[in-house]
């Protein structure tokens, strides 16, 4: 009885202590995984497990979400490769090598239409060789059609995303100091999100317009399975009132004109160079050979004068003048 007590004690310690040791080891990549990006306002969307193990030690599988068709490439401190998105926007990598020390590796993918996305990088290390990395949700493209624009015209945004999924837009305005503003304070606020979905084939298109003049700055987020991508590239558009695009296009096609001084000045010369010639050499060779013209008239008069039937005609004349007997 007194050696039962101990033993038992012992043994639930050793299991205790084991437990302790063993459980965090198994664990440790999944834990490091709901860490390893996060973004402000946006849940980190990678996670790591161990359903595709490979035989090479230097080997790891990603797959992830992106748009439809798209080229997806992998990289680090080189271009690891590159892989075609399916229909769904579903892409993998399997059984990639990579280098050894790497500490982070990048991926981006090209639309559709030539734009290329943001690069959603996730934190690396040797001890994830032989695993699955994944999913990793990539951003959208957006593009804006007119970067200026009056106020109250609309101003279209469009990109591509994963096909039929969510797709949310982030503006920050900016006020813009105009006319009779001057003293006004400046703020820059945020818009409430707006959500619109992408189409079967991963575009997405959203237009607005505003009744003030502001400065805005735009990015979009997509979504799947309640996991979300990294924000998009920021672009900035400026909603501006018509006289000032005025003066803009003006301050514009000023400095064009004075960047170009040099050719127009050349233009110039040649068009001074080419009146010149129209109203000084050319008439002087037009009347040097109607000088010439009237020559060769008089000469070939003077030759038809000579001739037989000429010198037969002059001689009728003087018999006839000649008085009779």
């Amino acid at each position: 009885m007194t050696t039962k007590g101990p033993t038992v004690a012992f043994i639930a310690h050793t299991l205790l202590i084991l437990t302790y040791l063993l459980i965090p080891l198994s664990d440790s990549s999944k834990t490091y995984a709901q860490q390893v990006v996060k973004y402000p306002s946006l849940p980190a969307t990678h996670s790591i497990s161990n359903t595709a193990t490979v035989g090479a030690t230097s080997s790891v599988s990603l797959f992830g979400y992106a748009t439809k068709y798209a080229l997806v490439t992998l990289e680090s401190n080189i271009n690891i490769g590159t892989t075609m998105a399916k229909e769904d926007g579903e892409f993998r990598f399997s059984n990639v090598s990579i280098p050894h020390n790497t500490s982070e590796i990048c991926l981006s993918y090209t639309d559709s239409s030539g734009n290329t996305s943001s690069s959603t990088c996730v934190p690396f290390s040797e001890t994830y060789y032989g695993y699955s990395i994944g999913p990793i949700v990539l951003s959208p493209t957006i593009t804006l059609l007119e970067a200026v624009k009056d106020v109250g015209e609309a101003m279209e945004i469009q990109g591509w995303a994963i096909p039929n999924q969510p797709v949310r837009l982030y503006t920050f305005s900016d006020n813009i100091v105009t006319w009779g503003s001057f003293l006004a304070p400046h703020k820059v606020h945020a818009i409430p999100p707006i959500e619109t979905v992408a189409d079967e084939h991963g575009h997405y298109t959203y237009s607005f317009k505003s009744e003030t003049a502001q400065a805005v700055r735009i990015y979009t987020a997509s979504s799947i399975n309640n996991l979300s991508s990294d924000k998009s590239p920021a672009l900035k558009a400026d909603i501006l009132p018509f006289y000032v695009i005025y003066i803009r296009k003006m301050a514009l096609l000023f400095r064009t004109f004075v960047g170009n001084m040099q050719n127009i000045l050349l233009l110039l010369e040649l068009l001074l160079l080419y009146i010149l010639i129209c109203y000084y050499i050319l008439p002087q060779k037009q009347r040097a050979l109607m000088l010439r013209s009237s020559t060769l008239v008089l000469e070939k008069t003077a030759i038809a004068l000579r001739s037989p039937a000429a010198l037969v005609v002059k001689g009728v004349r003087t018999l006839l003048r000649q008085p009779r007997a």
